[in-house]
């Protein structure tokens, strides 16, 4: 009891705070955007018959501006019903770019990818809306590594990751390119590193596993036999 008493007085005999009823409250942080309406795309239903798997319905789950998941429901052959997820960027063209100086060195970026968590070495990359991938590829050369006046040839395309990633991704090699600046539109800051070596050293970080991006990986086995050529 004498323990309450104490506590009591205690608490009246403190100070009355002064409350200032001018500073104006917090603001609220903005609302987040709204997600992108689940976008459907038409793409060929397959058929179990054939060994295919036959896409019964298609479910997307989950989209934003970027890309969208869908876990559809499917048919496998020998007619065994399950779903299988995909997932699509919600841009058309992507393209990967080996930019080759006119010196003959290969320009690479360091990039964090937020998917691995880490930093890594590779290729310049991109996506957009415009049929026109040399501009695309040109526009991303002078975003990321600022090199201009380059050739642009074909490399043809790569599956990344045909088990889940709906898209194919077309490769093109740059050479005669000239340095210049880099005019990034939107600098998100996860690219902190731009390096110029020899192809014999591209080489050389892809056999011994320094690079593991895919798209480097393949554009350096296409391009090899094309630059010996010169």
């Amino acid at each position: 009891m004498l323990h309450v008493v104490f506590v009591l007085t205690l608490f009246l005999a403190l100070p009355a705070v002064a409350v200032d009823t001018k500073t104006p409250p917090a603001k609220e942080p903005p609302p987040l955007p709204s997600p992108a309406p689940l976008a459907v795309k038409d793409v060929a239903p397959g058929s179990a018959v054939r060994g295919e798997v036959q896409i019964k319905q298609q479910r997307p789950v989950y989209s934003n501006p970027f890309g969208t998941l869908y876990d559809d429901e499917v048919l496998f052959p020998g007619n065994i019903s399950g779903t299988y997820l995909r997932f699509s960027w919600n841009k058309p063209n992507l393209i990967g770019v080996l930019p080759v100086l006119s010196s003959g060195e290969v320009v690479l970026i360091e990039h964090y990818r937020h998917p691995l968590r880490r930093w890594i070495w590779e290729i310049p990359r991109g996506m957009g809306d415009d049929n026109d991938l040399e501009a695309l590829a040109r526009q991303e050369l002078k975003e990321e590594v600022g090199v201009h006046d380059c050739t642009l040839s074909k490399m043809g395309v790569i599956t990344p990751d045909s088990g889940i990633l709906t898209y194919e991704v077309k490769l093109f090699l740059a050479t005669g390119c000239q340095r210049g600046k880099v005019e990034r539109e939107r600098d998100t800051g996860t690219v902190r590193n731009v390096r110029y070596i020899s192809f014999k050293n591209f080489e050389a970080m892809i056999q011994s596993g320094e690079i593991t991006d895919s798209f480097s990986i393949v554009a350096m086995h296409r391009a090899r036999p094309r630059l010996l050529r010169r």
